[in-house]
């Protein structure tokens, strides 16, 4: 279910019930999956917060995921040593075919020809390097990109090129390569590369209605131009966000087991893009603060947990099981939490759907 399903067929008010109905289900659930986990901790029955978490969750998917996993980029750290190496083997013949040059009358023009040959090596090597260090920079600047994508079916291109701090052209090329090269094969522009469309779906609702998308769009930069000026709450907020993903690293630090470590890696994404959105949208801010303030206490008290098991200097059987049990209970927290966080895309999507279609009338009624 995506921004642009909701639009045709609905009125505004059925618009508005579904809405207050997502928002309900949003927040409500975001509670009770806190509350699973915290009577479970408390209880010391952690090896059943996975079984409760996905018969009350379930496997939701509230949208397709058309984002493609970026390619490995092994082959061009691979290319990068490479080609360092060989910089440095080739500079150092330079004082050899220097000194043939300058002081052997007999082999002058080997030397010369050995000159222009290390010249050519060390600089196709320089280009070698280069090209292998734009493309682990892309490599991650696209993982930044698929953690907001996954969530949505359509991103202003302005907020993704502030979440990763980078020129607005740049991530407009950058998303071009990902489509050209198949990672997104199914992306799509908006009118002067506004906006971002992840799926042909998405795109053929907007191609049937592209003044008022455009419009929009638009319209919702003027707005954020006016508020150039984060207000207090929204301050405090994203100062309570980066308090939050340091305790997730910190975490991070102490724990040493590999598989806990990525387990809190895709947490800290998870957090961020919320975060992000509150940055964006300060509207919602009051309601993505209690989603983060449900989320964050029940994985404290987990990896507290997880820590103080892995203090000990002994560790029987049953410990070792509940390091395992909290091990698998992270998964499926964030699970969890992505499906909700999912759900709170929707609920988004249902606004600016209903937005759209109100402007829809409007043109109409303007003649536009």
């Amino acid at each position: 279910m995506g921004l642009f399903d909701f639009m045709h067929g609905k009125t505004k008010d059925v618009i508005a019930e579904e809405e207050i109905a997502v928002e309900e289900s949003f927040i409500e659930s975001a509670e009770k999956a806190a509350l699973i986990v915290s009577q479970s901790v408390d209880d010391g029955d952690i090896a059943d917060v996975s079984n409760k978490l996905r018969a009350y969750i379930g496997d939701y998917s509230g949208k397709n995921k058309y984002v493609f996993t970026a390619p490995s980029i092994g082959q061009w750290i691979i290319l990068l040593l490479v080609g360092i190496l060989f910089s440095i083997a080739f500079i150092g013949f330079l004082p050899i075919a220097a000194g043939t040059y300058y002081y052997s009358s007999t082999f002058k023009e080997y030397g010369a020809y050995g000159l222009l040959a290390i010249v050519a090596v060390v600089l196709f090597n320089i280009a070698l390097c280069r090209k292998a260090i734009g493309e682990i920079r892309y490599s991650k600047r696209y993982d930044h990109y698929q953690n907001i994508l996954k969530y949505r079916n359509i991103e202003i291109i302005d907020d993704l090129s502030n979440m990763i701090d980078a020129r607005r052209e740049l991530v407009v090329k950058d998303l071009k390569k990902a489509v050209k090269t198949k990672l997104i094969p199914q992306g799509h522009f908006g009118k002067d590369d506004l906006f971002f469309m992840v799926s042909d779906d998405a795109y053929a609702k907007y191609s049937s209605s592209r003044a008022a998308y455009d419009r929009y769009f638009r319209k919702v930069l003027e707005d954020r131009s006016r508020m150039k000026e984060r207000t207090r709450e929204t301050e405090e907020l994203l100062e309570q966000g980066e308090e939050y993903i340091a305790k997730i690293r910190d975490c991070n630090d102490i724990i040493k087991d590999k598989e806990v470590s990525e387990k809190l890696d895709r947490m800290e994404k998870v957090v961020s893009a919320i975060f992000h959105e509150v940055d964006i949208n300060p509207a919602q801010a009051n309601k993505l603060g209690l989603f983060i303030n449900y989320y964050l206490p029940t994985t404290e008290k987990l990896l507290e947990s997880y820590i103080d098991i892995d203090d000990k200097q002994v560790k029987g059987k049953t410990l070792q099981k509940t390091q395992r049990d909290i091990t698998q209970a992270l998964d499926s927290i964030n699970n969890a939490f992505e499906s909700l966080l999912e759900r709170f895309y929707e609920e988004q999507e249902i606004d600016v759907a209903s937005d759209i279609s109100a402007m829809e009338i409007i043109m109409k009624q303007e003649g536009l």
